[in-house]
C-alpha cells in the first residue's frame, strides 16, 4: 500500500500535468474511498471567474475563484484512476 504523502504526490503530479499554472495550489482533504481501494485526495487552487470584467466598476472586486477536484489514486499501486468535481458534505462515488 502507497503511503498518504505517495497519493498527495501522485495526485499534484497528474494535476499538473493536465492543466496549466495553477495558482495557490493546495491539499484541502485526505480520506480513504468507502471500500477501502482509494485514497480520496481533494486539492484545490484559483483561477480567473468567467466574468471578471466587474473589476472595472468594482475595484475591490475578487476574480478569483477556488476549484476544488478530488483525486482517487489506487491504494496499491498509487495511480490516479479518477477525477471528480468537489462536493461540499456529500460522498462523490463509491468507486
Amino acid at each position: 500500500m502507497i503511503s498518504t504523502k505517495q497519493a498527495i504526490s501522485s495526485s499534484l503530479d497528474f494535476v499538473n500535468e493536465i492543466f496549466d499554472e495553477l495558482k495557490n495550489l493546495k491539499v484541502e482533504e485526505i480520506e480513504f474511498s468507502n471500500d477501502d481501494k482509494f485514497w480520496k485526495i481533494t486539492l484545490g487552487w484559483e483561477e480567473l471567474k468567467e466574468d471578471h470584467s466587474a473589476i472595472l466598476a468594482n475595484p475591490s472586486y475578487n476574480p478569483l475563484k477556488r476549484t476544488y477536484k478530488t483525486f482517487y489514486v489506487d491504494k496499491e499501486y498509487g495511480e490516479v484512476k479518477k477525477m471528480k468535481n468537489w462536493k461540499e458534505n456529500s460522498e462523490n462515488s463509491n468507486i
